[in-house]
């Protein structure tokens, strides 16, 4: 009985482990996201919003650069 208990304990353990790394992952993930999302390019545009789409709501991120400036540039 103990060695059943303590296999128990070691693979909650590692899932534990696991889930942790993973939200760890992913919060990393939206920051870097987040970060890169962020700018706006000179003459550019950024924007995020929600738009109503047959009824269901879409989330949408425009980001552009204007032709004129990478021509230019």
């Amino acid at each position: 009985m103990k060695k059943a208990l303590k296999i128990t304990g070691k693979i909650l353990l590692v899932i534990l482990i696991i889930l942790v790394a993973a939200i760890v992952l992913l919060l990393v993930a939206r920051f870097i996201g987040k970060s890169i999302n962020g700018r706006t390019p000179d003459g550019g545009i950024n924007e995020t919003l929600y738009a109503d789409i047959n009824g269901t709501k879409q989330w949408i991120n425009i980001y552009g650069q204007d032709v004129k400036t990478i021509i230019a540039g």
